[in-house]
């Protein structure tokens, strides 16, 4: 691990710790798996706002789609084949909290990650 993800591991939240953890009693994490992430959007508008900024910054949109009556969208996200560790989750972790900041009524709602 290098000295910009040392610094980014001890950024690392709780429940992302907790999950990293999880992970590694069923599984080796130095192998690469699918990691998948999801945004709760209050409209069609911020999807799509949303989709934009997370393709450029290099994820596939997994799928954007109407949840709810009242407008609710979800946007899901992944990386195939990507190797978790501390520094990767909290940078991940602080770009898509960061889109709660840039689209308004965008809530990260978390990520998950293949065992196998």
């Amino acid at each position: 691990m290098g000295l910009r993800d040392r610094v980014w591991a001890r950024h690392v939240n709780r429940g992302d710790r907790r999950t990293l953890k999880a992970l590694a009693k069923h599984s080796d994490l130095s192998q690469p798996r699918d990691w998948t992430h999801f945004v709760h959007c209050l409209d069609e508008a911020g999807a799509r706002a949303a989709a934009d900024r997370i393709r450029s910054a290099g994820w596939t949109i997994i799928g954007r789609e109407r949840i709810s009556d009242d407008g609710g969208w979800l946007v899901v996200a992944g990386l195939d084949q990507a190797v978790l560790d501390a520094g990767g989750v909290a940078r991940a972790r602080a770009f898509f909290s960061s889109l709660e900041r840039e689209i308004t009524g965008l809530t990260y709602q978390g990520w998950e990650a293949g065992a196998d």
